[in-house]
């Protein structure tokens, strides 16, 4: 709401976890920054995004690979930079990148999805269902509540009536 009424933009998100106790140690995310360093001037003069064109070049995207314009030098650093994180993470580039994925959007799911919670108010009102709907309880209430709606105020017209009659028999 903040950042809509006030027309700020947010901050910056990084997708890729670079904490120690992150499946692969924070292989994934030197990776992806090692080649971002390695390739900024090629993505700002295809205007590409930087974090988008270094995520692509490690699935290996062709497309993004040729509109970069890299030469083979570059293309060999970056093939390196790759070997060495899927040594370090134990696991593939493709597979790496997918775990990092569906980390970030079960992070995102896990801070926004709020869980439904049982109310003290809810409590109180299931309780007093109970009683009320109870199989042997509920017969009992309904008489005592009708003997309360209906006795009270003819109880009370009566006491009226007695005081009348009272008032009336001494003139």
């Amino acid at each position: 709401m903040h950042i809509a009424r006030y027309g700020e933009r947010p901050g910056r998100i990084d997708f890729c976890s670079s904490a120690a106790d992150s499946p692969d140690h924070g292989a994934l995310h030197r990776c992806i920054h090692g080649i971002a360093n390695l390739i900024e001037d090629h993505a700002k003069a295809a205007a590409i995004p930087l974090r988008f064109a270094a995520t692509k070049l490690v699935e290996g995207d062709a497309l993004v690979i040729k509109a970069l314009n890299l030469d083979q030098n570059e293309l060999d650093a970056i093939e390196h930079i790759i070997c060495q994180m899927e040594e370090e993470s134990g696991s593939d580039h493709l597979c790496a990148l997918a775990d990092m994925r569906l980390t970030f959007i079960e992070d995102v799911c896990a801070t926004c999805v709020v869980k439904p919670h049982e109310s003290r108010e809810h409590k109180r009102s299931v309780a007093i269902d109970r009683v009320l709907t109870g199989r042997f309880t509920a017969s009992r209430c309904s008489f005592s509540s009708w003997g309360l709606s209906f006795g009270s105020p003819l109880a009370l017209s009566a006491r009226r009536f007695r005081a009348c009659s009272n008032s009336w028999s001494r003139w």
